[in-house]
C-alpha cells in the first residue's frame, strides 16, 4: 500500500475507550483482533475500512429488516414532527442514529459532559453535541432526587 494511501487510512481511525466489563466487549475485541482493528471492515479492499457509501447501504437494509418489536424498543416507531407537523409516521434507521446513541448512552451511563462528549467523537464545535445526545425523560428524571419523582 502507498505511503500517503496508509497515512489517510490511519488519520480516519480514531482509538475510543471502552470499559472490559461492558457485556459486548470480549466479543469486540474479538472482532477487532480478526479484522485487523478495524470496527467495519470493507468486504470488498481486504484491510480497508468500509466506506460511507456501502455503511449507508447497510443500514438501510437493516431498517427495513428489522422486527417491528425492536423498532418500537429502540424507539423507531414514532412519528418525526418538525415545526409541529408530522413529517414522516416513523423514523428510519440511519447511519447518525448510532452515534447518537452511543452519544446519549455515554451521557446517560457514565456522565460524560458536553466537552467530554466533543472530545470522544472529535467534533468541531459544542452545538453538535446538543443535536446528538439527546436525555430524554430518563436521562432528566435520573438528575432527579428518586425519592421526589413520580410516573403519570
Amino acid at each position: 500500500m502507498r505511503k500517503w494511501k496508509t497515512q489517510k487510512l490511519l488519520a480516519k481511525r480514531k482509538q475510543f475507550p471502552i470499559k472490559i466489563a461492558e457485556p459486548l466487549t470480549p466479543i469486540l475485541l474479538k472482532w477487532l483482533d480478526h479484522y485487523e482493528n478495524l470496527l467495519f471492515p470493507s468486504p470488498y479492499k481486504i484491510g480497508e475500512p468500509l466506506s460511507r457509501w456501502w455503511a449507508y447501504k447497510l443500514v438501510r437494509h437493516l431498517d427495513k429488516t428489522i422486527p417491528e418489536r425492536l423498532r418500537t424498543q429502540l424507539g423507531l416507531n414514532k412519528p418525526l414532527i418538525k415545526n409541529g407537523k408530522e413529517v414522516k409516521h416513523k423514523l428510519n434507521l440511519w447511519l447518525h442514529w448510532f452515534r447518537s446513541q452511543r452519544a446519549s448512552q455515554l451521557g446517560d451511563n457514565y456522565g460524560y459532559e458536553v466537552l467530554d462528549l466533543v472530545d470522544y467523537f472529535s467534533w468541531k464545535k459544542q452545538d453538535t453535541t446538543l443535536i446528538y445526545a439527546r436525555r430524554g425523560w430518563r436521562g432528566l428524571a435520573a438528575k432527579m432526587q428518586a425519592s421526589q419523582i413520580t410516573y403519570a
